[in-house]
């Protein structure tokens, strides 16, 4: 009677050892799988960002050569009509931004509109760029703008990676 209470004993010991190591190892591959997706999502959001900043080089290389602001406006807006993107902003050869409005911000991303929110008005895109990077909400892509085999100036996007946390968190 003892012995049959001991190996009972000794089985429940064991089935919740296992169930222990099962549920464990379950969640560690769970975690590893969520990371290596995410960091493949990430490489594809960064993918993209180039993609578009290439495409605004092409589009903006002329426009920016013969300082023709309100063509520069026009890429920059078409370019923030994507939700990914938080910010893009062409500059010069000097490192000066040269579209009259800067750029306009997407303030669709989670949490850019509250980083944003405290800076006072009169800040610069600069700040505010600065504000998003620090918190984590953006990653920054740059292609040079090439005209005549010289480097003409800058286009910078900021990737918002909310899409990108979303889709994880599902997995």
């Amino acid at each position: 009677m003892i012995k049959g209470k001991l190996q009972s004993s000794v089985r429940l010991k064991f089935i919740f050892v296992t169930i222990c190591i099962l549920l464990a190892s379950a969640i560690v591959v769970s975690i590893l799988t969520a990371r290596f997706e995410g960091g493949i999502l990430r490489q594809s959001l960064l993918d993209k960002g180039r993609g578009l900043a290439s495409y605004m080089s092409q589009l903006g290389r002329e426009p920016l050569v013969m300082k023709d602001a309100f063509q520069l406006d026009y890429i920059v807006d078409e370019v923030n009509r994507d939700e990914e993107v938080i910010y893009a902003v062409i500059k010069d050869a000097k490192g000066a931004i040269v579209t009259s409005r800067f750029a306009s911000m997407n303030l669709r991303a989670p949490g850019v509109k509250e980083v944003t929110s405290v800076l006072p008005k009169e800040s610069e895109l600069s700040e505010m760029i600065a504000a998003i990077t620090r918190a984590g909400l953006a990653d920054e892509v740059s292609v040079p703008v090439t005209f005549v085999n010289e480097v003409v100036g800058t286009v910078t996007l900021g990737m918002s990676g909310h899409k990108i946390r979303r889709q994880v968190m599902k997995t």
